[in-house]
């Protein structure tokens, strides 16, 4: 496709809502306000798709379960329609089912990326409150019906280390090809201090983990400190992010930087209105700091170092 503004990738909030309070999550944090309820309509992402002719990736989750919002198949179905190629879904899965999960199952989408924090069934419940036999019964389910590959995406903290060793298992069991499992960083987390940045145990996690989906033929991705492959130009204005209500962040891992509403304005009238102050920004800082996801190898590099001294 030809993108015709430099946006590549979209990652796309359809709520402000989730089902769950998860251990780790800062909605389970003490001082955490349950916002009012907003959901982005059919006809609001209409507009924000046509912003973005050429789009290459659509990536519908954010801080929210997708599925509270019922127009979430046709917009993946409109995100087809409008040619764009790959489009992907995160979800905890656990209302995955009935209707939604039926219309989903005929809306184009590419992948399904499964979010379990919990080698076994019982760290999945104290972590997220949920039951793990249900979420598998119904990705189990919705695979049947649609045929689109699952992802399963764990979050290790030292809450979920001691089972760590069990998400292959819990994988296949999700018919999934491949296991994705990232650090808990403290960017989205309400327990910082439950970081695990000690390199001598997550090598070694690693590679058994290698070992026990080669065995279960899952493909393994778990980047470590170090190992991480940002890209080499920053992201910034070409994989952007979009909330509920609209509102754009010229990066998709910029925290709170809202710089225009897509619902009010195109693309480029935000970019263009943005664009000087952003980059003399990054030239006085050498980078957006803590919040850029270009820094957050650098970031994690140190805390490992800091680990290791």
């Amino acid at each position: 496709m030809n993108v015709e503004n430099g946006v590549t990738m979209v990652e796309l909030n359809t709520s402000n809502l989730c089902n769950l309070r998860c251990l780790t999550c800062v909605r389970s944090a003490p001082e955490f306000q349950q916002p009012r309820p907003i959901r982005l309509s059919l006809a609001q992402f209409d507009v924000i798709l046509s912003r973005f002719p050429g789009l290459e990736k659509l990536q519908i989750c954010g801080f929210s379960e997708p599925t509270l919002n019922r127009d979430v198949p046709e917009m993946i179905s409109h995100a087809k329609i409008a040619g764009i190629p790959h489009v992907e879904m995160f979800t905890n899965a656990t209302i995955l089912n009935g209707d939604i999960a039926k219309r989903l199952a005929t809306s184009g989408l590419d992948l399904l990326r499964v979010s379990i924090d919990g080698g076994d069934s019982e760290t999945y419940r104290r972590v997220r409150g949920a039951n793990l036999a249900k979420v598998t019964s119904n990705i189990r389910n919705f695979t049947e019906m649609s045929g689109v590959p699952v992802q399963m995406e764990a979050v290790l903290s030292r809450y979920t280390m001691e089972s760590a060793l069990g998400f292959p298992d819990i994988a296949s069991a999700l018919g999934a090809r491949s296991l994705a499992i990232r650090l808990l960083d403290g960017q989205d987390s309400n327990l910082t201090q439950d970081l695990i940045y000690d390199p001598t145990y997550l090598k070694g996690l690693k590679q058994e983990l290698a070992i026990l989906c080669q065995k279960l033929g899952i493909e393994l991705v778990m980047p470590l400190p170090g190992e991480q492959d940002f890209p080499s130009q920053c992201t910034v204005w070409s994989e952007v992010y979009v909330n509920e209500r609209g509102e754009l962040q010229p990066c998709y891992l910029l925290k709170d930087r809202v710089v225009g509403n897509l619902l009010q304005s195109t693309f480029e009238e935000i970019r263009d209105k943005q664009q000087a102050a952003l980059l003399a920004e990054r030239e006085q800082n050498g980078g957006f700091l803590d919040e850029c996801c270009c820094n957050m190898s650098l970031l994690i590099q140190s805390k490992v170092q800091d680990f290791a001294s």
